[in-house]
């Protein structure tokens, strides 16, 4: 009942996911309702649990309720017609309504996503307009959307009528849509988000976890015996539903590696410690640094940054509440839990990242150029002392690049990797073929965030060969040594293209073959019907082409404050989780059921 996942650049013995290309990638269902949507505010944390699993390899289904209290809001509005034929297009708002947050939100940290209607997905219920019973839905455009998308949302708790009409699912509506729709889909794992961690003895918010009478909770629980223990979390027709297929779901909370198994057996969990928030050193308060703080400010009870280490400590900075230090050799210390490095330059990261690695501090780091100067040295380190060392941050900002690379490694031989790997530059070079200057095309974009101050790395394919570097070793398990870079000056007179449908494209390549990679950085042009050539703005784009004529390919914004942060808060999210549950993980067996308040006379209960 546990998954301790970490992602690619993990040196602890954990294995990536083996997933081939998205097609045959595994599907997740997540469902997530308004105990977790408690406002706009929290549709971040939903969009981060969904980058969690996709950077893992699963296509997501994410299927959503309203925002808490929005329902009632709008039943409230509806007055006496709530029961009329029309309530429901009024009630499906609120769904609605939270699909589009959601969907702005993920597209925010660079993901693609599309939401789907019912009407879209012919997803038909019949029975009464306000607690309707799904019975159809069309699995294959649903499949198609999922293997051309990271994500698919899908509002929860209305359905159409066969006569075309808006019904509603009743209470507890979207677990069943949920449900339904993974039922509908091959081997999809299904896994409904809850305000609380799985399914208790007792509500345990109104329990002293202090005390021996704290409510224990269930690895697992049998479709008889959710009736007693697991209502009103989860309603009695969708676990009907689930028996009567015999559907395995979790039951879980947001950014847990852990759930409660809903199935045909029933089980206690082994107790958890609770322990403290995780004390972060944080290197750099820049553009990526303070919107990391930021963000952890929402999470304060689970993260702590403890010190942060920042060049200039007269200049006003827009975060609160940090302690801000300009001596590297104080970063680090026995209060620290783990390592963050949010800095662009080798010194002081490349010393800081060795001095945690010494001291097995877990390390997380978005600086590919202190990454690939040092990566074997600080892979030996991590080895010796049993670190953690994550980066997947530092290639493809939120975009999954060293995740694919990293499946593609342990899923079959791949012989090339090629992509547009800087954002910055194709930005500058879309806007040069657009007739701007290149100064004004660099003044852009440094004005969105995505330059640095000095961009000749960005431009010169410094900064690409880095990731270059990254992505090889995580794909071929063999790192390259210098990386011919045969950029010619970038003038206004050499970056633009020619014309017609072609493209101007700082492409990045290694070729593996006889256990030798051959890496290059140039300017290329490409047709607009190309993969590589389509790549707009800042975004990043990737290739992997496989020895038996396979080809993956991935995409996502690749600069840019808010992909990165959140690349890096779902490293520190997976170290979190790594750290609880390591010990937990040793001992997994669940306990026998002892003195428990469920009657095992239902174990075997029939609907």
């Amino acid at each position: 009942m546990n998954e301790v996942d970490l992602p690619t650049g993990a040196l602890n013995g954990v294995g990536h996911s083996a997933a081939a290309g998205r097609d045959a990638a595994p599907v997740m269902v997540l469902k997530l309702g308004g105990s977790v949507l408690l406002s706009r505010r929290h549709i971040a944390r939903a969009a981060s649990e969904v980058y969690r699993y996709a950077r893992r390899g699963y296509r997501v289904l994410a299927v959503v309720s309203a925002i808490d209290g929005v329902t009632d809001a709008l039943a409230r509005r509806a007055g006496a017609g709530s029961a009329s034929v029309h309530a429901p297009y009024l009630l499906a708002t609120g769904e609605s309504g939270a699909a589009a947050l959601l969907a702005l939100a993920l597209e925010e940290i660079g993901m693609e996503a599309v939401i789907r209607l019912p009407h879209e997905i012919a997803l038909i219920a019949k029975g009464p307009a306000t607690d309707a019973s799904l019975v159809s839905v069309d699995a294959g455009k649903l499949s198609r959307d999922l293997a051309l998308r990271e994500v698919v949302i899908v509002p929860g708790f209305f359905a159409d009528n066969a006569d075309g009409r808006r019904v509603l699912l009743g209470r507890g509506g979207t677990d069943l849509t949920a449900v339904f729709l993974g039922a509908a889909l091959a081997n999809a794992r299904i896994r409904l988000i809850k305000d609380v961690d799985g399914v208790y003895e007792a509500d345990p918010k109104k329990a002293n976890s202090e005390t021996a009478d704290a409510p224990r909770r269930y690895a697992c629980v049998s479709y008889g015996d959710a009736h007693l223990c697991a209502s009103p979390l989860i309603q009695p027709k969708t676990v009907e539903f689930a028996f009567e297929r015999k559907i395995f779901l979790e039951i879980a909370g947001l950014q847990a590696g852990y759930d409660t198994r809903l199935c045909e057996i029933t089980a206690l969990a082994k107790p958890r410690a609770q322990g403290q928030p995780l004390r972060i050193a944080l290197l750099g308060c820049g553009v990526v640094g303070a919107q990391l703080i930021k963000r952890l400010g929402l999470e304060r009870d689970r993260f702590e940054v403890v010190r942060t280490l920042i060049k200039n400590l007269a200049k006003p900075r827009d975060v609160f509440g940090v302690s801000f230090i300009d001596e590297p050799d104080q970063l680090l210390g026995g209060d620290i839990d783990v390592f963050v490095d949010a800095g662009n330059a080798s010194a002081p990261s490349a010393t800081l990242i060795e001095a945690a690695l010494k001291s097995g501090i877990p390390t997380i780091s978005a600086n590919k150029k202190a990454l690939s100067d040092n990566l074997a040295c600080f892979k030996r380190l991590a080895a010796g002392t049993g670190a953690v060392l994550v980066y997947s941050a530092a290639v493809g900002g939120g975009a999954p690049f060293l995740e694919l690379a990293g499946r593609a490694h342990a899923a079959g031989k791949p012989v090339r990797i090629e992509g547009v790997l800087n954002g910055t530059a194709n930005l500058v070079l879309g806007m040069t073929s657009l007739g701007a200057s290149l100064p004004d095309a660099v003044d852009l974009a440094k004005a969105r965030g995505f330059a640095e101050a000095d961009p000749r790395a960005d431009l010169n394919g410094q900064d690409a060969a880095a990731k270059l570097t990254l992505l090889a070793e995580a794909a071929f398990g063999v790192a390259p040594g210098l990386i011919d870079i045969t950029l010619d000056g970038i003038t206004d007179d050499t970056i633009r293209p020619p014309g017609g449908d072609i493209s101007l494209k700082q492409i990045a390549r290694a070729v593996f073959s006889e256990g030798v990679v051959q890496t290059g950085v140039a300017l290329e042009v490409r047709s607009y019907c190309d993969f590589l050539g389509t790549a707009r703005d800042e975004e990043n784009r990737l290739e992997i082409l496989f020895d038996d004529g396979r080809i993956w390919r991935v995409r996502g914004k690749g600069a840019g404050a808010v992909p990165t942060t959140e690349a890096l808060y779902a490293d520190l999210c997976d170290i979190e989780r790594f750290l609880k549950d390591r010990e937990h993980a040793q001992g997994r067996a669940m306990l026998p059921i002892v003195n428990s308040s469920v009657s095992r006379r239902f174990v075997n209960y029939t609907f």
